[in-house]
């Protein structure tokens, strides 16, 4: 896997996890009943900050660790039953956002820790005399 390769990857997770976070405001603007502040806001957007910020694979497993908890979170809520409700737009926007955004997160994050990066080829040097 290239550099660049993991550069875009690592850039799916941030959002990823940025789009879950997003899925849980746009829930809690719609009256679905939450803490004030979602703990899954802040962990998907901590996950966010340290994967962007830290160039390292165990990053990138936080993240997917991350993304499955919420996902786990997302199932054992009962969320799922919203994801076909169409009584409320932004319910209903917001269960797909927050979904998708996880399941991606926590795909790239998993392929970022799982595949490793080549390291750059060496150049030969001229023998020194």
């Amino acid at each position: 896997m290239s550099t660049n390769q993991v550069a875009n990857l690592r850039r799916s997770t941030v959002g990823g996890l940025l789009a879950g976070a997003l899925g849980i405001v746009i829930l809690k603007l719609s009256g679905v009943e939450m803490p004030v502040v979602p703990p899954g806001v802040v962990l998907l957007i901590l996950a966010a900050v340290l994967v962007g910020t830290v160039k390292r694979r165990w990053a990138a497993a936080f993240a997917a660790v991350v993304g499955l908890a919420e996902l786990g979170g997302f199932f054992a809520s009962g969320s799922a039953a919203n994801l076909f409700e169409t009584e409320s737009i932004g319910v209903f926007t917001g269960t797909w956002i927050r979904l998708l955004g996880v399941v991606v997160a926590t795909l790239a994050g998993a392929w970022v820790t799982l595949h490793r990066v080549p390291n750059p080829p060496q150049t030969a040097r001229a023998p020194s005399r």
